[in-house]
Parts: structure tokens; C-alpha cells; sequence
């Protein structure tokens, strides 16, 4: 890993690896644009959340297919 610098160029890449009912996590990379070096790591899980109701909500199943094509490997989760 190396410090980010004003003068650098990034690129964020992020990937989802894993899906649940009603969470998904996912994988970034913050890269140096020109020497592809690693600068900073971060894992996240996002939650589907319906703000009416106030509560997590199942992912429909329409966006597990769709995420799943995309990335072409996602592991489910229950």
C-alpha cells in the first residue's frame, strides 16, 4: 500500500463478492492510474433498506441476477 497523493491519478475499482437475502458485500480498490499500485483497501456490506417502512428489505431477486452476471462470480449467502 502507498499514501494517495494530490498529484496522483486514481482509479476506484469495486467488486461485490458476496450476496444475502438482504445484504450484499463488496470489495474496493483505490489504484494508481498509471503504475496500477495499490493505494487503499475498503470492505463494505450495503443493506437493502425501504425508507417508508423503516426496515431491511429483501433484495429482489431480478438484482442478484443481474449483479451476478456482471461480476460472473458471487458467492450467496444465507
Amino acid at each position: 500500500m502507498e499514501p494517495v497523493l494530490p498529484e496522483d491519478n486514481i482509479v476506484v475499482k469495486t467488486s461485490v463478492y458476496a450476496i444475502g437475502e438482504k445484504s450484499l458485500k463488496m470489495i474496493q480498490l483505490l489504484v494508481d492510474a498509471v503504475t496500477g499500485n495499490e493505494k487503499a483497501v475498503c470492505e463494505s456490506v450495503m443493506v437493502a433498506f425501504n425508507k417508508k417502512l423503516l426496515q431491511s428489505v429483501e433484495f429482489p431477486e431480478s438484482w442478484k441476477n443481474s449483479i451476478s452476471g456482471f461480476e460472473e462470480k458471487v458467492i450467496y449467502e444465507k
